[in-house]
Order: structure tokens, then C-alpha cells, then sequence
């Protein structure tokens, strides 16, 4: 994750300021990677030191910048890799879930979400055999939106 990479760790300190507060510093953070890092396909493995620099990725980008970002303050952060819902169909994507005051949190830093809304469906915490197994799935999975019941 290079959350020991002096950049990211300076990064993350600039961006949280005197804030000590795990919860409000993550808000901090989920801000600053949805305005800064601008939102374009990047083909390759995504690297938080190079998209940092780079200020460009698509949400493995994202995910992983904020994951280095917030662990580098001590802050339990993992990937999470499933589906969401965008234009009415689910599609593979990435974004990140924090462990604040004991609890687990999803966010979305691709699309400014804390928390990240019930459309994001996790089926791994990412690791590549875990997104290589997503990769199979994707064009089988049939997902049905149900009404709400009255």
C-alpha cells in the first residue's frame, strides 16, 4: 500500500492539518482524493505514490492512494472490490472501507461517499486473486433491483 512512503505520509499530514480526530481526519482525506485526483482509466496496477504524483486514476487509483493516505496515519484501511450501480447496470469498481471507533466503514472517493451507498456490493477485500475472480464473473451476474415493499 506504501503508506510508509515519506510523499504519502506528508500528503496525508498537509491534508488532515491538527486534526486528530480518526473520523473527521478520513473526511478529510475522502475530500481531498475525489477533488484532486482527476477521473480517467489507467491501465496497469494502481500504485498510491505514482497516482499521488500523477493526479489521475480511475477508482483502483483512488482506492489505493486513499488506502495508502489514511493507513499512513494509522487509520485500518482496506479495498474493497465488488460492483455498483452506474446508468442503471452494475459494473466492476473499487473504493475503500476504514475501521473508525471499532467500526467498519465503507467510502467512495470516486464518487465523494461517506458512506459509500447500498449500490456498492463487495465480494472481496482486494487482493488479486480476489479481482481476478471478479473479473470472471463480470457479463454472468444478474442482478435484480427489487421495489420497495409498502
Amino acid at each position: 500500500m506504501q503508506a510508509d512512503d515519506a510523499k504519502i505520509l506528508a500528503k496525508a499530514k498537509e491534508i488532515v492539518g491538527k486534526e486528530t480526530d480518526p473520523a473527521k481526519q478520513v473526511t478529510l482525506l475522502t475530500g481531498w482524493v475525489y477533488k484532486n485526483i482527476e477521473k480517467r482509466p489507467v491501465i496497469g496496477l494502481p500504485d498510491a505514490v505514482t497516482t499521488l504524483a500523477s493526479r489521475i486514476g480511475d477508482c483502483n487509483e483512488h482506492a489505493a492512494l486513499f488506502a495508502a493516505l489514511s493507513r499512513s496515519l494509522g487509520i485500518p484501511t482496506a479495498i474493497a472490490a465488488g460492483v455498483t450501480l452506474h446508468k442503471n447496470a452494475f459494473y466492476y469498481h473499487a473504493w475503500n472501507e476504514v475501521c473508525v471507533s471499532g467500526q467498519w466503514v465503507s467510502l467512495d472517493t470516486t464518487v465523494n461517499q461517506l458512506p459509500a451507498d447500498l449500490y456498492h456490493i463487495r465480494f472481496t477485500r482486494a487482493d488479486v486473486e480476489g479481482q481476478v475472480a471478479i473479473g470472471g464473473l463480470l457479463g454472468k451476474l444478474a442482478i435484480e433491483i427489487l421495489p420497495e415493499k409498502e
